[in-house]
């Protein structure tokens, strides 16, 4: 990337070189980054305050120009600079035109008089990557992130300037709308020859250095988005891209004076904006292909729960109204991954769009695939924020913003050696260069060496028929739910690559760039809001605001890795059980934090509590507490402790540090953080940790047990849900742990075991009154956005679940009771079986039976495609001998009319099998549980819960016996490939492709 700090100083070389009135006539142009305020660290100033500092990251030639007294750091003649560059602009844009070769800001020309009594400054730091920036008196105040030293390379230092707002422009700094700072200074030649520069001659230095990085050859490889441009968010639809405003991608540096001592917060995390949603939407596949089906016939892709939509309905609820907030943390997992999917290039057939998810097949079709499109429409929605909303938002990385590419809609692994996912981990983790697989010994003795890691990787990356078989192991078994989709819906949309993962090691770091070039070049912060900047204590603060980064790295494999050398000198890793109780697979841990850099933060936002009493709020993406399975109301511990272990060796031995209670937690300094921030006295004591992750709403209030020469146990119970349990107060003797639910996506709870975990809740947020404490969700549950959860999604997934979750109960069963073996006809009854679970719900009204009666026209030989609903008697069934009761158990009796269907279905198709068939099972609002609160009043009901029946008979010894039930493996869960490319190739209507050409590409 090129040094623009040279740049800038080249464009106006020659220029103010001769003697003049001043010194600050003799300096040539200074290039320099505002750090903070950003777009996603805002500068918010308390009613009343007079003076404020903003820091800059500089060259380092302007150390020289800025008189720096080497004892005191005091830059004496930076406020020259500050005048001719520094510009206040309204938030909405900023000029293409100024003078900066004399003082601008303040209009005192040449003599610079106004910018002296108003302006102070300091160095304070060096700019690198992870370095701790303290402000002049020696207090932490924030951290550079890696992937912004990379970004913004050529700046050497980093400056604190004071500004007196009773003096020129920052007088008209008010609470109604956003102002900007903007560093401005004369564009360089290179950059005038773009289109979009055409007619300008300054721009703010900051936006080259973004234009560079837009345009740098990660970005070209990844295929960034071509326009880099605002997205017009003004009636924005579920499917394609919306159109572009003329606003390009660029700095913004927001200020605003505050209306109240302290900021009501509006908390939003794992938002997971994905543009394959927009894709996926657009899909026209239905689960029955038959226009009389009724709402079966519905298209699946008008089904998609879109998180942008989701997330613009909360962000608007934030801005206005009863919910409105003075402030919005946004804590992570802004976007799914950074390369996606087109929407406007999926095409509009099924075929189509079934191969352009092939991510294996198509990833490197840069035409279709892309980088930024995610990031650019979150980028569009903050500024949609500060611009109509008069909302800021602060913000802090997740995982996700570093995963690279697209997995499948339900992608698949589990432990067998010999699945492709596995083997694809395996292999990712060896060294690089060595054999991934076990070397054989030749007669010699020398070790055969076979091909290299990285050549097999790439063949194993061209099998995508093996990457693209069913297996039942699932990556990320909530990802349809994520939607409001069952997994068969979700993967009818998808097509037949839905298992597909490119890569088990999607986290890559440098991914972090995106949000550090265009939201915050700082990973972590403390502010504290109101403080005078000339007070060292902060005594003034009215409210203690904190942020910390995810770090960079992640893990979600949870085994003890074993580092032995083979007989050839490679490295072999060896993996045994999980070090702990959370498992093998986990929710993936944050390894990098509350790393040494965080806990000074920390530390530095404690001490301006303990000086101001202000309330003290820290926000993360990783959880601290966080439930799992578990129901909210159960009483669990952990045992936090700060061990660090070096490479090769298990990450933790200690299981009670780990568990049910934390899972999606940091793995450093956890019994640092506690001893430190939660179980202290109120003089230091974190007020609020907001933290996402999880996509669980809960509030958990821990508690310290003290244990005779034993770390301190925390102890949690009776955690609460504001969304279900109501509005929430917050302790003052505890730390209050708020971990907020999908911002975007549909979320999940678990109260009390209701549906295991699979009670699906509306996106939502959390609002926070840090003085008043109360804690309220916010949320949007719209059926017609498809952001109300469907019944029908949650007890599908109970069901694919029960089959490898032995807690839980599979929802009914089916079994035929009338029938003789051997007997021409179907049985007339079929009992349906319900768990205990179902039973308590009591939310079934009735079931039809869909069967497809194929074959051809006995007259015309036309080959006939037509679905019949069958419609039998829904009644409990008889009770039976020694039962106590038949509430468990319903039956289902067909008419005459049903069973000549079911005979026609049968004869068509060779009189042993029907080829295709589907239970709808209508629903009603689900009976909540005496004393708990109403989960079931946010649930869609309308929709049937509709999933794949097996309708056969079987060859036994006896005879022909009747059998029905939904379908074991892959014909339970997902679409028949090969039947609907058999039967509906070509024809009318939709056309399914030949799975096997979809796989292959």
């Amino acid at each position: 990337m090129a040094d623009i700090s040279s740049s800038v100083a080249n464009a106006s070389s020659g220029k103010n070189q001769d003697p003049g009135v001043t010194e600050c006539e003799k300096d040539p142009p200074i290039s320099a980054v505002i750090l903070y305020p950003s777009l996603g660290t805002p500068l918010i100033l308390a009613p009343g305050q007079t003076k404020c500092s903003i820091f800059l990251g500089a060259a380092a030639e302007a150390r020289t120009h800025f008189t720096i007294d080497e004892q005191t750091k005091q830059a004496h003649t930076i406020h020259c600079a500050t005048d001719r560059h520094l510009r206040l602009y309204d938030i909405q844009k900023k000029d293409t035109t100024t003078d900066t070769t004399q003082g601008t800001l303040f209009g005192d020309g040449k003599t610079f008089t106004k910018a002296k009594a108003a302006i102070n400054g300091w160095l304070v730091g060096d700019f690198a990557a992870g370095a701790l920036i303290k402000n002049r008196h020696g207090q932490p105040f924030a951290t550079i992130s890696t992937q912004a030293a990379e970004v913004y390379r050529g700046l050497s230092h980093v400056y604190e300037i004071e500004i007196d707002l009773t003096q020129g422009p920052f007088t008209g700094i008010g609470t109604d709308a956003f102002k900007t700072f903007a560093w401005m200074v004369e564009i360089d030649g290179e950059h005038a020859r773009h289109q979009e520069y055409q007619g300008v001659t300054h721009v703010e230095g900051q936006d080259m250095y973004i234009h560079d990085f837009l345009h740098n050859q990660k970005n070209a490889a990844a295929n960034h988005f071509a326009r880099p441009y605002e997205f017009n968010l003004d009636n924005f639809q579920a499917t394609g891209l919306p159109a572009q405003r003329t606003d390009r991608l660029m700095s913004w540096h927001p200020v605003i004076r505050g209306k109240s001592d302290t900021l009501k917060i509006g908390h939003l995390s794992d938002v997971h904006v994905n543009v394959r949603h927009n894709a996926l939407a657009q899909s026209p596949a239905r689960v029955i292909e038959d226009d009389a089906a009724g709402a079966l016939a519905d298209k699946v892709g008008g089904k998609v729960c879109n998180s942008f939509m989701a997330l613009k309905d909360l962000f608007e609820q934030f801005g206005k109204g009863e919910n409105r907030a003075d402030a919005i943390f946004l804590t992570g997992d802004l976007i799914d991954f950074n390369r996606n999917i087109d929407p406007d290039k999926a095409g509009a057939s099924i075929g189509d769009q079934w191969k352009n998810f092939n991510v294996l097949g198509k990833l490197d079709d840069k035409n279709l695939y892309k980088r930024g499109m995610d990031d650019m429409l979150m980028y569009s929605l903050v500024r949609h924020s500060y611009r109509e909303l008069t909302l800021p938002v602060f913000m802090t990385t997740g995982n996700h913003e570093a995963y690279d590419v697209p997995y499948g809609v339900s992608p698949r692994a589990d432990s067998s050696l010999s699945t492709w996912s596995n083997k694809m981990g395996r292999m990712e983790e060896m060294a690089a260069g060595m054999s991934p697989v076990m070397p054989t010994i030749k007669r010699d003795g020398w070790w055969f060496k076979t091909s290299s890691r990285e050549e097999q990787l790439a063949d194993l990356r061209k099998d995508v028929e093996a990457a693209s078989e069913w297996i039942e192991g699932k990556a990320n078994e909530g990802i349809a739910a994520d939607h409001n989709m069952t997994i068969y819906e979700a993967t009818l949309a998808y097509g037949p690559t839905y298992g597909q993962i490119y890569t088990a090691r999607n986290f890559h770091a440098d991914n972090f760039d995106w949000f550090s070039a265009l939201f915050t070049p700082l990973s972590d912060f403390v502010i504290p809001y109101g403080a005078k900047p000339e007070d060292p204590a902060g005594k003034d603060a009215k409210q203690v605001l904190c942020g910390l980064e995810w770090g960079n790295g992640e893990v979600y494999i949870n085994l003890s890795m074993e580092k032995v050398k083979g007989m050839a000198g490679d490295r072999i890793w060896r993996q045994s059980s999980s070090p702990d109780a959370q498992g093998s697979a986990v929710l993936p841990r944050a390894t990098h934090s509350i790393n040494e850099q965080q806990k000074h933060i920390l530390n530095s936002a404690g001490l301006y509590k303990q000086n101001s009493k202000a309330k003290l709020l820290v926000a993360t993406h990783f959880t601290i507490i966080n439930y799992n399975k578990s129901p909210l109301n159960a009483k669990l511990s952990i045992t936090p402790f700060d061990r660090v272990l070096s490479e090769g060796q298990v990450r933790v031995v200690d299981t009670p540090a780990f568990n049910d209670a934390n899972f999606g937690t940091c793995e450093k300094n956890l019994k640092w953080y506690f001893d430190t921030c939660v179980f202290v006295d109120d003089t230091r004591r974190v007020n609020h940790h907001l933290s996402g992750h999880s996509h669980r709403s809960g509030l958990y209030q821990p508690t310290p047990e003290d244990r005779p020469n034993m770390l301190r146990r925390a102890n949690i119970a009776n955690g609460r849900d504001p969304g279900l349990h109501g509005e929430q107060k917050s302790s003052d003797q505890h730390t209050n742990f708020i971990v907020s639910s999908c911002g975007g996506p549909i979320g999940v709870q678990n109260l009390y075991g209701e549906l295991n975990g699979w009670t699906l809740r509306p996106p939502s947020g959390t609002l926070l009154d840090a003085q008043g404490g109360a804690i309220k969700q916010v949320k949007t549950s719209d059926p017609k956005k498809n952001t109300q959860p469907r019944l029908c999604v949650a007890l599908d997934y109970l069901a694919v679940m029960s089959r490898g979750d032995s807690d839980i109960a599979m929802p009914l069963s089916f079994m035929c009771s009338d029938f003789k073996p051997g007997q021409a006809l179907f049985s007339r009854t079929v009992d349906v079986t319900l768990s205990d679970q179902m039973t308590g719900l009591a939310c079934i009204t009735g079931m039809n039976i869909w069967v497809f009666v194929g074959g051809r026209d006995e007259e015309t030989g036309d080959a006939k495609k037509a679905w019949h609903r069958l419609t039998p008697s829904f009644s409990d069934a008889p009770k039976q001998l020694f039962e106590s009761s038949s509430g468990g158990k319903k039956r289902l009796t067909f008419s005459a009319s049903d069973l000549n269907v079911l005979d026609s279905a049968f004869r068509a198709n060779g009189g042993i099998k029907i080829p295709q068939a589907f239970c709808e099972v209508q629903l009603k609002k689900p009976t909540v549980a005496a004393g708990q609160p109403d989960w079931g009043k946010d649930m869609n009901f309308s929709d049937s819960w509709v999933f794949p029946l097996e309708i056969q008979f079987r060859i036994t010894g006896i005879g022909a016996v009747p059998s029905i039930g939904r379908a074991p493996g892959e014909r339970g869960e997902v679409p028949d490939w090969g039947w609907l490319f058999k039967t509906y190739r070509n024809g009318p209507g939709n056309s399914y492709p030949d799975p096997q050409k979809v796989i292959k590409g």
